[in-house]
């Protein structure tokens, strides 16, 4: 999955907010994540998943667009680790500091996800795609 596609399913919004936090770790000068997320045996992901909210805005009583917003809340158990690496003058790998997080530790995440769709209202529903008419990440909430 490149980043093209990842900017296509992300609002722009958030994807300057995503931008803008990666360059934070960068400056922190992490430069090493290690990230895992840790599923029950036997038990799919979806089941971590639950919906808490969805509703339908317009902007207009006459506008023929609907806004649909789903949230949906997610639980998981991750484990964390960012690592400094140090280098020698040769620009070799000297070693990996750990600097945030902790490799063995496991944490309990709660993270709400909003998505979100550019609709058009039944009576003006068509076959054709017209801009803007997909779902999108529009929001990350991290409890």
């Amino acid at each position: 999955m490149g980043v093209s596609f990842v900017v296509q399913m992300v609002d722009e919004t958030l994807w300057t907010r995503m931008k803008a936090e990666a360059e934070e770790r960068r400056m922190r000068r992490w430069d090493k994540i290690d990230l895992e997320i840790v599923e029950e045996e036997g038990k799919p992901f979806s089941s971590n998943m639950a919906l808490v909210q969805a509703r339908g805005v317009s902007s207009s009583k006459t506008s023929p667009i609907l806004w649909v917003q789903l949230t949906y809340r997610i639980r998981s158990q991750q484990r964390f680790a960012a690592y400094r690496i140090d280098t020698d003058q040769k620009g070799r790998h000297q070693q990996q500091k750990l600097v945030f997080g902790h490799p063995d530790e496991l944490i309990d995440v709660e993270d709400h996800w909003v998505f979100e769709y550019k609709a058009r209202l039944p009576s003006q529903n068509r076959q054709q795609e017209w801009p803007g008419a997909r779902w999108r990440l529009v929001s990350r909430l991290t409890v």
